[in-house]
């Protein structure tokens, strides 16, 4: 036996023989776990007080490199692929053996690597890849399982809430944001606009005659027009621009760093678009009337800028509708 003999002797008598070595390991052993559980609490009201997926990611890749400095972790949120997330356990490779499940997400990557699976509610919704040289020793294996039991929960919550908010900003028949959202999205760029001292303009339209269209052929068929708008809508603006359903058959286009001549071109091209929408079991050509204005052009704030617009949009329908009219300016197109 090497080391010191020591008696630990009580008033039962003698209690227990301990080597010098094996008193210093359990002592050590000892203070790892009381360190382990304060980073344990510490991550845990970090997970809490995070905000976003992106945070979570975060704290996980800062808590691996403290045990890690030289491994490299990315989120996987690509559930189908990743070979951890079907079988619901780490999955990984160590040495340049083909194995026999390929994994189209650890399979390409230079180093050793694992995956270790994100889980919430007994369903895995994606992974921590892990990359290090020499692989992910069987000593830190535990600690990243229990790291990820921790993370995964957290990352699911703020899924939850993210579609949630989604969902409550979303209209349901076209999918487009609705006017809480165009509130907060227009609140958001008169801002940025007054930053850069850059143009915004507004593009408020309404489809002609809904009314009559939902009389004649009935409100599902009304739906569909919508919907068909809606998609229109989509795939005509550009991704800086946000499109939304204003209330009812009334349309909001928000045009960030864009004057009133470039709101009037897009709005001329939308025009063109309504009257191109074929919808099946509608056997009338659609038409709609479009309002627009700008700032700082036109107006001083958001309000201001979606109020004139509506005041363009007022004059279109009273020409006749199927035009485009620009708060500030006469400026009228038909057919």
């Amino acid at each position: 036996m090497s080391g010191i003999l020591i008696v630990l002797a009580g008033a039962g008598g003698l209690c227990a023989l301990l080597t010098v070595p094996a008193w210093h390991r359990e002592r050590r052993a000892r203070l790892a776990a009381k360190k382990a559980a304060s980073r344990r609490r510490e991550l845990l009201e970090a997970l809490q007080a995070a905000r976003s997926e992106a945070e979570v990611h975060d704290l996980v890749r800062r808590q691996v490199e403290r045990d890690l400095p030289d491994a490299a972790v990315t989120f996987v949120g690509d559930s189908e692929s990743c070979a951890a997330v079907r079988l619901g356990r780490e999955y990984g490779r160590r040495d340049d053996r083909e194995r026999l499940l390929a994994c189209p997400v650890c399979g390409p990557v230079a180093l050793p690597s694992s995956c270790f699976p994100a889980v919430a509610g007994g369903a895995a919704f994606g992974s921590f890849l892990i990359e290090r040289p020499g692989g992910v020793d069987r000593a830190h294996v535990e600690s990243l399982r229990e790291l990820i039991a921790l993370a995964g929960p957290a990352l699911a919550n703020l899924r939850t809430i993210a579609a949630a908010e989604t969902r409550a900003g979303t209209d349901a028949l076209t999918g487009l944001p609705n006017s809480r959202a165009l509130q907060e999205v227009l609140s958001r760029m008169v801002a940025q606009a007054g930053r850069t001292a850059s143009p915004l303009s507004a593009i408020l339209f309404d489809l002609d005659n809904f009314r009559r269209l939902n009389e004649t052929f009935g409100h599902d068929r009304g739906d569909d027009v919508l919907a068909a708008l809606g998609e229109t809508l989509a795939e005509t603006v550009r991704a800086s621009d946000v499109a939304g359903r204003y209330g009812g058959e009334e349309f909001l286009v928000l045009l960030p760093e864009t004057d009133r001549d470039g709101a009037v071109v897009l709005a001329e091209k939308l025009r063109r678009s309504v009257g191109a929408l074929a919808v099946h079991g509608v056997d009338r050509r659609l038409s709609a009337s479009f309002g627009v204005a700008s700032l700082p052009a036109d107006g001083g704030d958001g309000d201001a800028l979606v109020r004139l617009a509506g005041r363009a949009l007022h004059a279109a329908q009273a020409a006749g509708g199927n035009r485009v009219e620009a708060a500030g300016l006469s400026i009228a197109r038909s057919l």
